[in-house]
């Protein structure tokens, strides 16, 4: 289906893929808190099934298969199993392997495989990466893995090292440069990736899922304070297509490099200002894709209030505990947190990034929470998230006498269109070109209701979406939502987005 409502710098359609359904169920794993450590875990412990002495193609089970009696293997041709193939065939099997997770359970369960798997460990696992997550994909893994500080650097000049870093990045996204490839890795730089793949970032995007496909939809009555009214009514027993996988995986690791890059240990925070992190960083994506950035940050920063809220008093000056404790000579940390709400909240996530938000969400006791935020608790003084995707970042950031507007920010002003041309992860979904109305818009973050990016509204295909209910949707939210209204007061050339007596 096409919708007459394209985008002026399209980038190439992605390859089409077979789709593979992510496990949506939250485990807990543990890890290294330590953030900027790898988590020294074997490959072979990825999978998620008990790990026996032999694998089949049929049904049956393995240790039956292998007490089989010789009079049973006479009265047909033998049972080939997938452990009896040969070496070459074993090594061709693992190659082949869809994504990481397949691959982890089968080295679980088959100590043969997982043996001959040590032999040939890296060229394994680069192409089952590459097999999972694709070119695209794969540079934002390996950017969040090489902006940590311990790969990016020494900065020879004020900031140069997140500048530097940045012009690698645009680099590596360019069509016309060469991307980083699993082959280029080292063993220990791929087994890192995947670990952290698959113990952090696939069990936030199951949250993140969880979280957005929650509410069910009620479209007997289409209201601006029903942020499901948009999604089709049996939209979360839908398993994630492709496309949706990928824009969940890539916004959760740019939101780890942008942690990286602008957290507060990287540069010196006087010199970045939020409209300044808003041209380094925010203009690299496509409005759409920044938002889809925005709507794994507002999962964290959503988790990052509740736990706040709970354990606050723990922390208050004010705490008996803290009583006869010396100016001088704190027994336990007792922090300000709500004089200074915007510095922790910055510090703690930007300092924390996923590994943090990972065990926001896995624990789940007062005291684990009391005592993760012991360790976590930072104050930062300096422009992050938020203030990177305000309307006076975007304001400063537009104007043409005090800032840089680029291409994305002209195309918008020429009210140029903006056509759905179906489900790629390339190309804008069907959720943002509604929302402006079919036609080019660069606004984004402030300028954004937050129920929307609470509902992922900018990662679901088409078939995830009532396209009818979804307009009409939006076009109460023109009329009622603040943020919206604001676009129009801000920019007159938006005025015409489902103004009244539009079709």
């Amino acid at each position: 289906m096409t919708h007459p409502l394209s985008a002026p710098r399209a980038r190439p359609k992605s390859p089409k893929h077979v789709e593979e359904p992510i496990d949506t169920e939250m485990k807990t794993i543990n890890v290294n808190t330590a953030y900027d450590s790898p988590v020294v875990v074997p490959v072979s412990t990825l999978g998620s099934e008990q790990p026996h002495d032999d694998a089949t193609f049929g049904n049956g089970n393995a240790g039956q298969n292998s007490m089989m009696s010789n009079k049973e293997q006479a009265s047909g041709p033998p049972r080939l199993t997938l452990e009896s193939l040969p070496a070459e065939l074993r090594i061709r099997v693992l190659c082949n392997m869809p994504n990481l997770q397949t691959l982890g359970a089968l080295l679980h369960a088959s100590p043969i495989y997982f043996a001959q798997y040590r032999q040939y460990r890296k060229s394994i696992l680069a192409q089952v990466i590459h097999s999972d997550l694709g070119d695209e994909l794969f540079t934002d893994v390996y950017a969040a893995f090489r902006s940590r500080a311990s790969k990016i650097g020494p900065r020879k000049g004020p900031n140069s090292n997140v500048t530097d870093f940045l012009s690698l990045y645009r680099g590596w996204r360019s069509p016309h440069d060469e991307r980083p490839t699993p082959d280029m890795c080292s063993l220990d730089d791929l087994r890192w990736m995947t670990c952290f793949h698959n113990s952090t970032v696939r069990p936030l995007v199951s949250r993140f899922v969880a979280r957005a496909l929650a509410q069910q939809p009620d479209h007997s009555s289409v209201s601006s304070s029903n942020p499901a009214s948009f999604l089709q009514s049996d939209t979360g027993d839908r398993e994630l297509s492709r496309t949706e996988t990928t824009r969940l995986l890539r916004a959760f690791y740019r939101l780890e490099i942008f942690c990286h890059l602008f957290g507060g240990s990287q540069y010196e925070s006087s010199l970045f200002l939020g409209d300044a992190i808003s041209g380094l960083f925010f203009s690299n994506f496509d409005p759409w894709e920044v938002e889809e950035i925005s709507c794994v940050y507002d999962l964290v920063k959503d988790r990052y209030d509740e736990i706040i809220a709970e354990v606050r008093w723990e922390f208050d000056e004010k705490h008996p505990k803290f009583a006869d404790d010396l100016p001088f000579e704190p027994q336990a940390p007792s922090f300000a947190i709500g004089r200074v709400y915007v510095d922790f909240l910055n510090g703690t996530i930007g300092r924390g990034g996923l590994r943090l938000a990972f065990h926001m969400f896995a624990s789940e006791t007062h005291d684990d929470l009391v005592a993760l935020m012991e360790k976590s608790l930072n104050a930062v003084p300096h422009s992050f998230f938020r203030e990177a995707s305000s309307f006076i970042a975007q304001c400063n950031r537009r104007c043409p006498y005090t800032g840089s507007p680029d291409d994305r920010d002209r195309a918008e002003q020429r009210r140029e269109a903006l056509t759905f041309t179906g489900d790629d992860s390339a190309q804008p979904p069907l959720a943002w070109v509604l929302l402006w109305g079919g036609k080019y818009s660069n606004l984004y973050g402030e300028y954004v209701p937050v129920e929307l990016r609470r509902r992922g509204y900018v990662m679901w295909d088409e078939g995830r979406l009532d396209s009818e209910a979804t307009r009409e949707y939006f076009a109460r939210l023109w009329a009622e939502s603040p943020e919206l209204k604001m676009s129009k007061k801000d920019w007159p050339h938006m005025r015409d987005i489902f103004a009244p007596g539009s079709p």
